[in-house]
């Protein structure tokens, strides 16, 4: 770069090859000084960029510099650039330049040594070729200003041919020659040598190219030397390469062989032969295809033939008829033989290397494994079977018990209240029995909770429980929690108190995807413990709080300290596919009693298992000390923490938090919210019971009788069937069905002449295990009629199952059952499902119409 109006040099390092001797006086000498040699032809392109920012470009531009003590030929690309400043004058010169030197004068140079081949090409003796080397000399006056050749053959005036010689080329002087011998191609003799001047150019490349041919030779001859040592050392390599590879073949733990062209095999190992145990005899080797098992030969015949035809790579498993001992068994000989074939340049094959190694044993483990995995899910069918036997065992009865309880409270409440005046005696009979009733429901309740969380438990270790998003409203979860306590907390006088937070509320949260079931299982545990502790207390009240964040920081609900440091992040289940594509959120649910409260010590003994806060807990308050340990595994299950804060002598706080997702799919109708969380009850239409014929489907005949007396007192009509063979019995009498198509489908003809056996099924309660017919198997038949058009209408089903595992319900709902109510229930469980059904039934399936619009009240006297 050349800076001012002085042009002041600052350069580069890349710039010292060009600058030659003048480096290092250049370095901020003025550019006329420093190249003064060039100035007159620069100057014009250096003034053009000042004075009006032209940029100018050359290239193989010929300058002659004195660089290095002589004045020299030289070619360059370079340019002049205008450098603007501030007030946008020039204030600077970029000049990058790029040497050509070299290029050029090869370039020019292999021009003339072409032009003398291709004229000498043409003489026909000694005196013809001088004469054409000398004219082919003439073209290149640049690199030729003088040159003399001298034959030693023919005889000449040599003092008269350098008379009034003149320089070509740029006219001056030479000072330095080259004189070379001139060599015929048919002996070593000299028939003449040639005296060349050197130009400006020639000087420094001449010198160089000498040097380089110097270094050339000597190199040259190093090379020679080292490639001798490097054969006798390669050669060396090969021998001792040929011996270890000898040596390894032989002690090597796998088989190895090679083949010909034709899959003959012409060597193999001493570990081969141990592996195939193939007899070893004279040219047998070629016969060891029969050592192999029959049954996996077409296979190994198959693979050889792809590795010989097709030229490809192979890897074969096989086994040997010879069988081996392993831990004093005998197992099969199985073998892995991997095969490649070498290729010549032309793609045929010149060889086969290949190796067998022994993989018995591990496919001996590879089946005992197998065994075990097998065995391991046989006891679990075996583990699910017995929980479900169980399950089905136990609430069976109790699903009779509890509806027995509730109908001798029921109808002895309703007898006191219709008859004020009775005698004292009997009065004194009906409380005595009020009060058996209900010990029998309270002792039915606590023993379903012990069912509900041994079962739990035994899921839990069986790793059986799944946790199976949907979208629900998390506050209709907890409103009806909450209602399955209504007598309950009637009975002791506890006053329940539901609040949403406002950090729910902020958060814009209608419709969430969880699993109600996990989520109401803590709930009613914590709820339950609620009610058990606050009993004895003055002061009786629940409150339960929702609240939301997006973290599990953000909102600790009364201060809780949780148990544990939180799931894995990594680990998040709301990942998973069925989960959508909502937003992330926590559901914060915190149940805080007025009771007794705990110390220290006793919090420490909770949220484990068959633990309680002390001793005389179980004593005073009874339980199984499974409930915390089962929310905690529930909760954590579904990705969150559970927690408790408790003052002695004040009461007790606890919370818990799992993760969801908000639901993208339009809301349902849901019970309107007052801003204090108080639920307001709407009117909703309701369906008059004694329009509804409910077809019951049991095996089990006290709950049969029991349902169907039960649906009697809700006002239903009860029709009853011991299987499902009978329930299409049932169906065939029913208004609903085509008699036409049931003939043509194969259906007997049904006798009508008893007008009061026909039916109206608006709707059938179906249990899952039955004999003759099960409850899916019907279920599918039912619907598959309503297809062909035998049944008119689509019948809602309901199944009635102590069978509540999710893919047990997950089979039923695919059946074509449309809900599926557990064992035990009560009717206020029931019959809300029977009600929703028939007034929002599924698509495809038209109202039920007979309907009034009544408040809970009329419904109640009903």
């Amino acid at each position: 770069m050349y800076w001012g109006t002085e042009h002041t040099a600052i350069y580069n390092e890349a710039y010292l090859d060009l600058a030659g001797n003048k480096h290092p006086k250049l370095m901020g000498q003025s550019y006329m000084e420093a190249w003064a040699e060039i100035w007159d032809e620069i100057k014009p392109v250096f003034d053009a960029a000042w004075n009006h920012g032209q940029a100018t470009m050359k290239n193989d531009d010929q300058l002659f510099l004195n660089r290095n003590g002589f004045l020299e030929e030289t070619f360059f690309n370079w340019s002049i650039v205008p450098l603007l400043g501030g007030d946008g004058s020039v204030v600077a010169l970029y000049n990058p330049a790029f040497e050509n030197t070299r290029r050029k004068v090869n370039e020019r140079r292999m021009l003339t040594l072409r032009e003398i081949g291709e004229k000498t090409s043409h003489a026909r003796n000694v005196g013809q070729f001088w004469r054409q080397v000398h004219e082919s000399m003439q073209y290149n006056e640049w690199d030729i200003p003088f040159a003399l050749i001298y034959s030693v053959t023919e005889d000449s005036e040599s003092e008269n041919l350098i008379e009034g010689i003149q320089w070509r080329g740029f006219g001056d002087p030479s000072r330095n020659i080259v004189v070379f011998p001139v060599h015929p191609t048919t002996g070593e003799s000299v028939v003449g040598f040639v005296v060349i001047a050197t130009s400006m150019a020639s000087v420094v490349l001449f010198e160089e190219e000498i040097k380089r041919g110097q270094q050339a030779a000597r190199l040259a001859a190093l090379d020679r030397q080292q490639l001798s040592l490097q054969l006798r050392l390669r050669t060396q390599e090969a021998v001792e390469s040929e011996y270890k590879f000898t040596r390894m073949a032989e002690f090597a733990p796998v088989g190895i062989f090679i083949a010909n062209a034709e899959g003959n095999i012409n060597f193999c190992n001493d570990s081969w032969w141990e592996i195939s145990r193939h007899p070893r005899t004279i040219n047998s080797i070629n016969t060891w295809m029969k050592s192999v098992l029959p049954v996996d030969r077409p296979a190994v015949e198959a693979a050889w033939r792809k590795l010989i035809e097709e030229k490809v790579s192979i890897v074969q498993e096989l086994r040997f008829k010879a069988r081996r001992e392993f831990n004093g068994h005998p197992i099969e000989t199985w073998a892995l033989m991997s095969a490649y074939p070498e290729k010549d340049s032309e793609g045929d094959v010149k060889a086969i290397f290949g190796v067998i190694t022994d993989i018995s044993q591990q496919k001996w483990a590879e089946a005992f494994q197998n065994q075990r995995r097998e065995e391991a899910v046989e006891l679990k069918r075996q583990q699910e079977n017995f929980i479900d036997m169980t399950s089905h065992e136990m609430r069976n009865p109790l699903s009779a018990l509890c509806q027995c309880a509730d109908e001798i409270i029921g109808s002895i409440a309703a007898y006191r209240k219709s008859e004020p005046d009775i005698a004292e005696r009997l009065s004194k009979m009906l409380d005595t029995c009020l009060e058996a009733a209900n010990t029998i429901s309270l002792c039915s309740n606590h023993q379903k909770r012990i069912v509900d969380d041994v079962l739990t438990l035994s899921r839990l270790d069986s790793r059986m429980v799944e946790v199976t998003p949907t979208v629900v409203s998390p506050v209709e979860v907890i409103q009806t929690s909450l209602k399955m306590f209504d007598t309950e907390l009637a009975s002791n006088n506890i006053k329940a108190e539901f609040r949403i937070d406002q950090s729910y509320r902020n958060m814009g949260i209608e419709l969430a995807r969880l699993d109600p079931a996990r989520l109401q299982q803590i709930i009613i545990n914590l709820l339950t413990n609620a009610i058990k502790f606050i009993q004895k207390q003055e002061e009786r009240s629940i409150v339960i709080t929702l609240a939301a964040s997006k973290e599990a920081c953000q909102a600790q609900i009364c201060g809780i300290e949780f148990t544990n440091d939180g799931p894995d992040a990594e680990q998040d289940i709301t990942d998973k596919p069925d989960w959508g594509t909502g937003e992330k959120f926590n559901l914060h649910i915190c149940v805080a009693d007025t009771g007794p409260g705990l110390t220290d010590e006793e919090r420490s003994m909770l949220f484990q298992r068959f633990r309680q806060a002390s001793p005389r807990t179980h004593v005073e308050y009874g339980g199984s000390g499974l409930g915390l340990f089962i929310s905690r595994m529930l909760t954590e299950l579904q990705g969150g923490q559970i927690g408790v804060i408790s003052e002695k002598g004040v009461g007790s706080t606890f919370a818990f938090y799992i993760k969801s997702r908000k639901s993208v799919e339009p809301q349902l109708p849901s019970p309107s919210l007052h801003k204090d969380g108080a639920d307001l009850l709407t009117l909703q239409p309701t369906i008059d019971p004694r329009t509804i014929d409910v077809l019951v489907v049991e095996d089990n005949q006290v709950n049969q009788k029991v349902l169907g007396r039960l649906l009697r007192n809700s006002g239903f009509n009860a029709h009853l069937a011991n299987h499902g063979g009978e329930a299409i019995q049932k169906l065939q009498r029913s208004r609903h069905w085509n008699h036409e198509a049931g003939l043509a489908e194969g259906y007997g003809p049904v006798d009508l002449s008893e007008d009061e056996d026909i039916i109206d099924v608006s709707i059938i309660l179906m249990d899952l295990e039955m004999p003759v017919m099960d409850g899916t198997t019907c279920a599918r038949t039912i619907r598959e009629l309503e297809k062909q058009g035998v049944l008119t209408a689509r019948i809602p089903i309901i199944a009635v199952t102590a069978y509540v595992r999710p893919e047990q319900i997950g089979e039923a709902r695919a059946s074509g059952m449309d809900d599926v109510v557990s064992k035990p229930f009560r009717a206020r469980e029931l019959t809300p499902k029977i009600t929703e059904l028939l007034l929002n039934p599924p698509t495809g399936q038209i109202p039920y119409s007979p309907l009034s619009m009544a408040s809970p009240a009329a419904n109640s006297e009903v």
